[in-house]
């Protein structure tokens, strides 16, 4: 019945079940609780229920794995319904249902269960430290994890390894690299095994990346190769993405190499981030070659070419990409379609870019997001076509949001259309009247027609009202 669960094989497991029926072999609670673990993975919620409902007798046991087919099928009333119902609410049953209600989104919930057991239940396990470290990580409550902490240090579980590796991710999550920091430093190396090393490496190395530290994240990699630490796919996956923001293609055409050499077959996830480490480095022919060797291309990787060269103003070769997805019979998605229309903007491209628009309506029943539809405003206004622009605006009811206005100004500009100008300007204003955008852009306008007059009346008016241009910067 186990292995029939962790392989979701229904028809096995119910076929078992029916063998033991047919000849009269008698169940105890350990066989009975097997079987209901195995209809709830396999989404037989009621043949479950059915089960708990016939035991003659039920342990703890029987009632935590009710309580996780309520939450498995998303009944978090039913579970707690039973909870409180349990004869014996031990740890373990604390923990199911807190774990539980995390798994299924309810992470307010577990919080204030959480607290709950506190007062009212059993001392915290190794199982519940954990479950407290994954909550605090996932809502970045920095308080908590450090509550968790307090408690970890007075329950004596300084040196379990898997509980310091999820203290780790929770201040790296929560931003505190230097308290991850000293808590990786302090690990005393003898008492983890060499998965939990890696976990630790990898949960460093993709905080630092997370919060923007891509140097930091690459020179800990080094570090962690430099002391024989052998890296996972994971934290091959967050290097490849640190290459990627910090610009470091030498760099990332070694860690490529080091995943070859190391066996690591290019999953989806780590073939993806290779492909955009190369395109973002500005490596279109190394991103492809990639892309090619990759066998069973989900739709991920098409998105991530596609994308690869629209963002490189390759817009024809997008666009071919795009088409070969569909050849194939790869269902794109939101993203796919954000790629290509942002390709045809690129081209100027007009037609096919409402061909793909409507497609992606038509045949794929997507409603477009504000991120398709400023993008064919975008196009629209590159191509020059500033009438079709206003009307699409006002067709999809876009006013109210700032880049479509400055999407226009900047045509109006390149196109000379002072009329539409400041028509835009005038809505960008009421949607932000304190921000300097509407006023340079419009300026800029009137210079391009040598208006100087009302150039210099517009800074002015900044000026005046207070408004200040934002410095730019720059690392070069």
């Amino acid at each position: 019945m186990k292995c029939c669960a962790k392989n979701d094989d229904p028809r096995v497991g119910k076929g078992i079940h029916g063998w033991i029926l047919r000849n009269g072999i008698e169940m105890d609670v350990v066989l009975q609780n097997a079987m209901i673990d195995f209809y709830a993975k396999c989404g037989a919620f009621w043949c479950a229920r059915n089960v708990f409902e016939m035991m003659a007798e039920r342990d703890t046991v029987s009632w935590n794995v009710m309580i996780g087919a309520h939450l498995l099928c998303g009944d978090a009333n039913g579970a707690m319904e039973l909870f409180r119902a349990s004869p014996s609410r031990d740890v373990s049953s604390w923990n199911t249902f807190i774990n539980g209600q995390m798994q299924i989104g309810s992470h307010r919930t577990a919080v204030e269960l959480l607290h709950l057991m506190v007062k009212i239940g059993p001392t915290f396990n190794q199982y519940t430290l954990s479950i407290g470290l994954v909550l605090a990580a996932k809502l970045a409550l920095l308080h908590l994890g450090k509550q968790i902490h307090n408690k970890l240090l007075r329950l004596g579980f300084e040196n379990d390894a898997f509980i310091l590796n999820s203290l780790i991710n929770m201040y790296c999550k929560c931003g505190k690299m230097e308290t991850s920091s000293i808590i990786f430093n302090e690990l005393k190396q003898s008492c983890m095994g060499s998965l939990a090393k890696t976990i630790s490496w990898s949960s460093l190395i993709t905080g630092f990346f997370k919060n923007g530290r891509s140097e930091q994240a690459l020179e800990l990699f080094c570090r962690m190769l430099h002391q024989g630490a052998i890296p996972d796919p994971f934290t091959l996956t967050s290097v490849a993405a640190a290459c990627a923001s910090a610009g470091f293609l030498v760099l990332g055409k070694q860690i490529h190499a080091c995943i070859q050499k190391l066996g690591h077959g290019l999953d989806m996830f780590l073939a993806s981030a290779v492909i955009d480490m190369y395109a973002k480095c500005g490596s279109l022919d190394d991103a492809r070659k990639t892309f090619d060797v990759v066998e069973n291309k989900n739709v991920v990787l098409w998105t991530s070419m596609v994308g690869s060269y629209a963002r490189h103003g390759e817009g024809r070769e997008a666009i071919r990409v795009f088409e070969m997805m569909i050849e194939k019979n790869i269902k794109p998605n939101e993203i796919s379609f954000l790629g290509v229309l942002s390709a045809c903007s690129h081209e100027g491209l007009v037609e096919e870019g409402y061909k793909y628009f409507i497609l992606m309506q038509n045949d794929y029943g997507m409603v477009p997001t504000i991120e398709h539809l400023t993008s064919m405003v975008d196009l629209l206004c590159r191509s020059g076509q500033l009438d079709e622009a206003k009307n699409f605006i006002q067709k999809y009811n876009l006013g109210e949001y700032s880049v479509v206005w400055k999407a226009l100004l900047s045509a109006c500009r390149v196109h000379s259309d002072m009329q539409t100008a400041r028509w835009a300007s005038e809505q960008l204003v009421q949607i932000q009247p304190h921000e300097a955008g509407s006023y340079i852009l419009l300026s800029n306008a009137c210079s391009t027609k040598r208006e100087w007059v009302e150039a210099s009346k517009l800074w002015s008016a900044m000026k005046n009202k207070g408004i200040k241009k934002q410095p730019g910067s720059s690392w070069i």
